[in-house]
Order: structure tokens, then sequence, then C-alpha cells
């Protein structure tokens, strides 16, 4: 599918900057009402914080390289969206959207955090009740704001590259191994996570530096591969 298909494919009336406002007016409630909660904490309770963010980059890095890149039986709609519609529209020689119109290809759908409530939420209560309070509240503000991390770190690799985003440092260094992920023939293979590329090092699914070369020099010079679905 080519890229003026897929965004043609956006209802007219959608609005990619209302879309991101909603998100963030779902999700920042959730993680301030949980923090609300928080009653003095010991130094244990706190360990809930990066074991719930390990987890959570886990989690992208596995929903990524198992179910968003591969034809699962039941689980069509995550492949459909993202390797043939996010794919097609945004490779690594074009990933910046054209408009805010275009985000609606780059943001999860809004209901998706509904499904992480879904599916954290009753772990997030036993935690409570089987060790403290806290716990369960500081696990449920740990997961959503990943959820948040992600849509923003996301957006923002596609974004212009020399734009007002581009002039991070960090923020470049990480487009880049998500720009290096968005080569056709390498989607499949490399660069899973998308906030921190913590378990592509562990797993080892960090694109080696022989094939970064050849990707950032295909990128500067672009070419006319197909997508790889």
């Amino acid at each position: 599918m080519d890229r003026a298909t897929v965004f043609a494919s956006i209802d007219p009336g959608y609005s990619g900057v209302r879309h991101f406002v909603l998100v963030n007016a779902m999700a920042l409630p959730v993680i301030v009402w949980a923090l609300w909660q928080v009653r003095a904490p010991g130094a244990a309770e706190l360990c809930a914080v990066p074991i719930a963010l390990t987890l959570a980059n886990y989690g992208e890095w596995a929903l990524h390289r198992y179910l968003l890149h591969r034809r699962v039986p039941g689980f069509h709609v995550l492949f459909q969206r993202h390797a043939v519609m996010h794919h097609s529209a945004f490779r690594h020689d074009l990933m910046a959207a054209p408009s805010s119109r275009e985000w609606r290809w780059v943001l999860f759908p809004a209901p998706a955090l509904l499904g992480l409530l879904a599916l954290v939420g009753p772990i997030c209560l036993g935690m409570a009740r089987l060790v403290t309070a806290n716990v369960g509240a500081l696990l449920l503000a740990s997961f959503v704001g990943f959820y948040l991390l992600y849509e923003w770190c996301h957006l923002a690799y596609h974004q212009p590259e020399h734009g007002l985003l581009g002039r991070s440092r960090v923020l470049r260094w990480l487009r880049l191994h998500h720009q290096r992920h968005h080569h056709p023939r390498f989607a499949r293979s490399y660069n899973f996570n998308v906030t921190v590329p913590l378990f592509d090092w562990v797993r080892g699914t960090a694109m080696p530096p022989q094939l970064c070369q050849v990707v950032d020099a295909e990128a500067r010079h672009p070419a006319d591969d197909d997508v790889e679905l």
C-alpha cells in the first residue's frame, strides 16, 4: 500500500490535535488520582515504580515484535494497523507526518487506553490487597505513565527532523533508533522498543552498527523499496 492511499483513508472529520488531547485527558487524571492515593511510601514500596516501568518496556518490545509484525490469528487488526498502515505511511526516509491530520496512523486509538486499564487494573488492585495500597497505586501510575510516554515519544519521532523537538540530543538519538526500525527490509528484525531500547539490548534485537550505517545512508539518499509486511 502506498503512502498517499494510507493518508487518503483518514476520515475527513479526524483531528490529530483533538486525538492527542483526548489521550492525555484520559490518561493524566488516572495518573494524578493514583499518585494522590500514595501515602508516605517506603523504599521497598517505591521499588514498584522501576519494576513496573521495566515490565512495561518488555511489554512494549514483545507486543511490537510478536504481534504487530506477525499475522497472528485473532490479532490481525493489530498487524493491519501497524505493519500495513503505519509502516506504509512512514518509512526510514519519510518519517515525518505531513500535518497533524496524519497522526491518525501514529497515535493509538483512544480506546486502547481502556484496554490497558482492563489489563493492568486487576493486577494493581490485587497488589494493593496482597502487598500495600501504595504499591497498587504506584503500579497503576507507572503503567499508565509509560503508556503516555510511549505516545509522546512516538509522536515526537514522526515530527519534522529539524523542528523544535529535533533540537534535543536525546530525542534525536531515540528517533534514529525508531527510524531504523522503519526500514522496509528490517522492520521485522530490529529495534522494537519505541521509548527506551532496553529490551532491544537485552534480547539482541538492536540493529547492528554495520546495518545502521546502511540504513542511515539510504535515509539520506531515498530509494524506492517496497514496504515489508
